[in-house]
């Protein structure tokens, strides 16, 4: 008899353990030679060497499955214990699976053309009036990335504009008096990540969300940045912003001078090696544009 244990540290334990444990209780009728104990993401198991090993590896099958889909039913998980191949959802457009599963996917060509800009280039600039997806979708992109590995960190910002009333008289600290500002950057991360697993991340400051004038002078690698509402920008604060990340996605509202969302990862000198920017725009930091119709918003009107 050995004692092993298993780490899942990838997903949400309350989405992969189930309501009230019921995921649990099917895994332990699944190994009844084993005897094992979950708490938060540590799972302890003891039995044979063989047959732990094995319920280590359809562990790690059954977490893998629900770090990509964000839930975890009962038929996948007989059929993963079972050596059968899961039943996934057809979708080729998604770009993550939100809370409980949920799909998120561009809704019309415009959408599709700023994922397919996001991917193909290290500068993003997203235009279009307001409610048309493009902070959302810049995050969604992001969360994606960071998902699959291919950043380390998030970083979301956002210029702090004054709505009537100054930020000094709010109450509370620095924090407390920009979090009001910042909130739709909150609201469309908590759609995609579970709760447990959002507040782990900002506690470690993988994902960070930030004032645009706390942004000047930091260097980031391997990140993907969003700024939000850059139309609010001044001159300075855009040069800023791009001058010193390489890698960014813009969101913009051109009435208004609209919303950037940005991707960065490691920083290169300009019109270096793995620098790319697109064609659609030549003069000075233009890149790639996602331009959202003003005859037709993305978010279709029901």
């Amino acid at each position: 008899m050995i004692e092993r244990i298993v780490i899942i540290d990838n997903v949400d334990p309350v989405s992969f353990y189930g309501v009230n444990n019921s995921n649990m209780h099917l895994i332990r009728n699944l190994f009844p030679k084993l005897r094992m104990a979950a708490r938060g993401s540590v799972i302890k198991v003891i039995g044979d060497d063989a047959e732990t090993a094995e319920f280590e590896r359809k562990i790690k099958e059954l977490e893998e499955y629900c770090s990509r889909f964000n839930k975890l039913t009962e038929e996948v998980i007989l059929d993963i214990v079972k050596g059968n191949a899961p039943s996934e959802p057809k979708q080729d457009d998604v770009i993550i699976y939100g809370i409980n599963g949920k799909a998120i996917s561009p809704r019309n060509a415009n959408q599709a053309l700023l994922v397919k800009a996001f991917r193909e280039n290290d500068l993003t600039f997203a235009l279009g009036p307001a409610g048309t997806g493009k902070t959302y979708i810049a995050i969604a992109l992001a969360v994606k990335a960071l998902k699959n590995k291919e950043v380390r960190k998030i970083i979301l910002s956002r210029p702090a504009v004054e709505a009537g009333e100054k930020l000094g008289f709010l109450p509370g600290d620095m924090k407390d008096k920009i979090d009001p500002y910042l909130q739709p950057l909150y609201d469309a991360l908590e759609d995609m990540i579970p709760a447990v697993k959002l507040k782990e991340y900002m506690e470690t400051n993988v994902i960070q969300i930030a004032p645009l004038a706390f942004m000047r002078g930091r260097t980031l690698n391997d990140a993907v940045i969003v700024l939000d509402e850059a139309q609010n920008t001044t001159v300075h604060q855009i040069k800023m912003f791009q001058d010193d990340n390489h890698r960014r996605c813009h969101a913009d509202r051109p009435s208004a001078f609209g919303a950037v969302g940005a991707r960065a990862g490691s920083p290169h000198p300009q019109g270096g090696a793995g620098h790319r920017k697109s064609g659609v725009r030549e003069e000075g930091h233009c890149a790639p544009l996602a331009r959202a119709a003003h005859s037709r918003g993305i978010r279709t009107p029901r």
